[in-house]
């Protein structure tokens, strides 16, 4: 893949985001720009950087992930910006969540342990 993108992760565990550094580090087509743990700062973040991709935890303290895309919504079409949001979750019912802006679902467990993930985040980023 020659085309590259950038990202941001969204998780109240630092742990879990320190899986996504771990992760990405060998993808060279996608570059994590920042990970937060608490998602109004992200939000902040989002609007100034643009990032490509968001991977976003649905259930965190304070924000749920879906209401945090409620919020950015208007926002994003304020900036025409229209970023690809995969829900990264350890929810039950995660593909149950509906919302316009969502791309694709990984459940926590198939994302760290998954050998291909590099060639699904790839199918489903680039389409």
């Amino acid at each position: 893949m020659s085309q590259s993108f950038s990202c941001i992760a969204i998780d109240d565990d630092p742990l879990f985001l320190k899986n996504y550094e771990v992760a990405f580090h060998g993808f060279k087509w996608l570059q994590l720009l920042e990970s937060f743990e608490q998602p109004i700062k992200a939000a902040t973040a989002i609007i100034k950087l643009k990032p490509d991709v968001i991977f976003l935890d649905l259930e965190m303290p304070h924000i749920e992930g879906d209401d945090l895309l409620n919020w950015l919504a208007p926002k994003f079409s304020q900036l025409a910006y229209q970023p690809k949001v995969i829900l990264v979750s350890s929810f039950v019912g995660l593909s149950s969540i509906k919302h316009p802006l969502i791309t694709a679902y990984f459940n926590k467990q198939d994302f760290i342990a998954d050998t291909e993930l590099e060639a699904q985040l790839k199918q489903v980023i680039a389409s």
